[in-house]
């Protein structure tokens, strides 16, 4: 099934936008005070600097890769897609930390949890084991909190619509914020 029609059949609606620019807009205008916002999957930083330089609230972002590419072929993209030699993107922002590595050694149980009222997710891994892994983290240590938001920007994908159907819907109450024709974007309702 593809992502519109899951939307649909879900939700009665897509709350489909033209980009997931206007789409992490929405995603901002609903960003507390205090939030922790998790990005995995960072390749060169454009959707980290997109976020930065418009969210005014003090937060704690913290942004999880390799910095040397995709670990394996997706797709129709070789092994190594989205390297930077292994170097964050050199964004200066006092909010910021980089986690590099692989994220199932460096974000666990035991990864330090800054306690917060919101936690925002931002899931562009591509690949379906180190997504599936970041999101039970994230389930195991209950970060799924009231109001929190969860984007997922290949949900276009099967294995990352897998993920959504078979672990998010059945684990979290969500509204809608609104699709593209391959991201979309929740907001927790109820854990």
């Amino acid at each position: 099934m593809r992502l519109q029609s899951v939307l649909k059949v879900k939700f009665g609606t897509t709350k489909h936008v033209s980009s997931r620019e206007i789409l992490w807009n929405k995603i901002i205008e609903n960003i507390q005070m205090e939030a922790n916002i998790y990005e995995f999957g960072v390749a060169y930083g454009y959707t980290t600097n997109y976020f930065l330089t418009r969210i005014k609230q003090n937060v704690k972002y913290q942004g999880f890769d390799l910095f040397t590419g995709l670990p394996t072929a997706w797709r129709n993209l070789a092994r190594g897609t989205f390297s930077t030699d292994g170097n964050p993107p050199p964004i200066k922002d006092e909010r910021l930390t980089w986690i590099i590595g692989d994220v199932t050694q460096t974000f666990t149980s035991e990864f330090e949890l800054r306690a917060a009222k919101q936690n925002i997710f931002l899931f562009d891994f591509d690949l379906f084991e180190p997504t599936l892994h970041a999101y039970q983290v994230c389930k195991n240590q209950n970060l799924f909190c009231e109001n929190s938001i969860v984007y997922f920007d290949e949900a276009f994908d099967p294995e990352e619509l897998l993920i959504i159907q078979n672990y998010l819907f059945q684990d979290v109450e969500l509204d809608l914020i609104g699709s593209t024709w391959g991201a979309v974007a929740f907001q927790v309702r109820k854990n």
